[in-house]
């Protein structure tokens, strides 16, 4: 008789499942580190982005973890041409791709079987948007992986309630919401009532309290510049809170797309959907 993996009723992978799931990660994260790169400066905003990386400023539009993952590996590097770091900072997207992969195959396997969380982690390696966003130094890829542990972590957290699974939960919330504002979003996302609570819903919550003390411990960390800039912070927040709401390149407004426009332009047909 098999293992089961907690209350899912699916049998409890193996470690040649594991060994799989991060071989398929790594060769997806060479191949997007090998195909053809998109020419430095498209999109225009990689330019300013590498400039904080030498600079060490930012203005903070964006949380800066992917700024701080390329400080610290410029450190090993120390490059100091836009184009070095540009390629620097792209070695780094292809590698938060090939994470994202992986972190894709063990939330599928939460629900399926081998085979159909490795399909998940395939089709996810090659969705056209993947593969782009894996090639570019942006916040989207760095912020992709940490939104799908965050999503593990709170169904853990759900079948499994204790402070463990709470500070797990809390530490990738904090990274997604540091790799993009956007990322914070688990947090609501983890305030639903839960249809198999493994506890009450006092309790519930309790954790998720502790869990969001821990996510804002960890993006506090991970951008202290905040304190010693906080109008800096303010504005760059203010700027990017516009921008959701009333368009940035395309002027149309999130009231007026109904909220949907970037599922219908972007993310749906570059998932390979017609």
């Amino acid at each position: 008789m098999s293992a089961r993996d907690g209350s899912r009723g699916v049998a409890a992978p193996s470690a040649l499942f594991w060994v799989t799931a991060a071989a398929l990660s790594l060769l997806a994260t060479a191949i997007f580190h090998l195909a053809p790169n998109v020419p430095f400066g498209i999109p225009f905003d990689e330019r300013i982005k590498v400039a904080f990386v030498l600079s060490g400023t930012q203005n903070f539009q964006h949380p800066i973890l992917m700024l701080d993952l390329a400080r610290l590996a410029n450190l090993l590097l120390g490059a100091t041409d836009q184009e070095s770091v540009a390629r620097l900072g792209r070695a780094l997207a292809a590698c938060s791709g090939g994470l994202f992969v992986f972190a894709t195959i063990a939330l599928a396997r939460r629900a399926m079987g081998d085979a159909g969380a490795l399909g998940a982690g395939i089709l996810t390696a090659i969705a056209p948007l993947t593969v782009l966003h894996a090639q570019l130094f942006k916040e989207d890829i760095f912020l992709a992986p940490w939104l799908m542990f965050g999503i593990l972590a709170l169904d853990r957290l759900i079948e499994k309630p204790g402070l463990r699974h709470a500070f797990i939960f809390g530490i990738t919330a904090g990274l997604a919401a540091s790799a993009k504002y956007v990322g914070a979003v688990l947090l609501p996302l983890a305030l639903l009532p839960p249809l198999h609570a493994g506890s009450s819903l006092p309790r519930h919550y309790r954790l998720i309290g502790v869990a969001a003390l821990t996510a804002s411990l960890v993006f506090c960390l991970l951008n202290l510049p905040i304190f010693a800039a906080p109008e800096v912070f303010a504005g760059g927040l203010g700027s990017e809170m516009d921008h959701a709401l009333t368009g940035h390149l395309i002027v149309l407004s999130a009231w007026d797309s109904r909220f949907v426009f970037t599922w219908t332009a972007n993310l749906w047909p570059g998932l390979g959907a017609p």
